[in-house]
């Protein structure tokens, strides 16, 4: 989905297991001065017509960048979630002339370890066998902080996303999951504006990674939001939003 002006590019990409439907807060606020871009990663939402539920980190990264040449969009600022923020830094150290800058917002530049590995085949052989109820029923509460998982609209929401995915694109982004690299030696070496945001109650990328990206990245600026998970633009999307806002006037009134 485009929302088309003269504005400069502003790509989102979405987290695990969802679509491109939790982006619907920023897509209003950012619509009337951005060309905003949100799209479904493969396997996921309508991104169903593939040839293959096999991929990995690198086909998604690739995704991105094909999104980018389709809509004839040579440069823009991407905000990536979680296994959004894998993709855009997966893209952003393969093409970083492509950014004009970056958010990264709850997520990580390290792969996963082997706990982390043995977490998501244990998640795809569940999926494979029971199918997703079981990640229906208890996925949000890790995805939310306390206050927000008592939000029935709020977890609701997540909950009816996480119920339109299918077994197959579940399990083909878990493969892609545990297929990344890690990226944080290459952020050192890149020149762009990042902004780096985290919940205070993420407990699936906490704020120790985020520091580890603000301390590689040169030019980077990291905001913590208070009594947030691991979704923060859904959460406190106000907040969430703002920040965005300030980055890029700052980056815009700079170029």
């Amino acid at each position: 989905m485009e929302h088309e002006n003269n504005g400069p590019p502003l790509i989102f990409v979405h987290a695990f297991p969802l679509c491109h439907r939790m982006w619907d807060k920023q897509a209003e606020y950012f619509k009337k001065n951005y060309r905003v871009v949100l799209y479904d990663n493969r396997g996921l939402g309508y991104s169903t017509e593939i040839d293959s539920w096999q991929y990995m980190m690198e086909n998604l990264a690739d995704d991105l960048l094909s999104v980018m040449d389709f809509l004839k969009i040579d440069k823009a600022n991407v905000c990536g979630l979680s296994m959004g923020g894998y993709i855009t830094l997966r893209a952003l150290t393969k093409s970083p002339e492509r950014f004009s800058s970056v958010i990264l917002a709850d997520t990580r530049a390290e792969k996963d370890d082997d706990k982390g590995l043995i977490g998501r085949a244990n998640m795809f052989n569940e999926v494979r066998k029971d199918g997703i109820d079981k990640l229906i029923k208890e996925f949000p509460e890790k995805l939310l902080g306390i206050e927000s998982y008592k939000n029935d609209e709020l977890r609701g929401f997540i909950e009816e996303m996480i119920s339109w995915q299918s077994p197959e694109g579940i399990c083909g982004a878990l493969i892609a999951m545990a297929t990344r690299t890690t990226t944080i030696d290459d952020l050192r070496q890149l020149n762009i504006p990042a902004q780096i945001i985290v919940g205070s109650e993420d407990g699936l990328t906490p704020l120790a990674f985020s520091e580890k990206m603000q301390e590689a990245i040169p030019d980077s600026k990291l905001n913590v939001i208070l009594d947030a998970g691991h979704m923060t633009n859904m959460e406190k999307p106000d907040e969430f939003n703002s920040i965005i806002e300030n980055f890029l006037k700052k980056h815009n009134n700079q170029k």
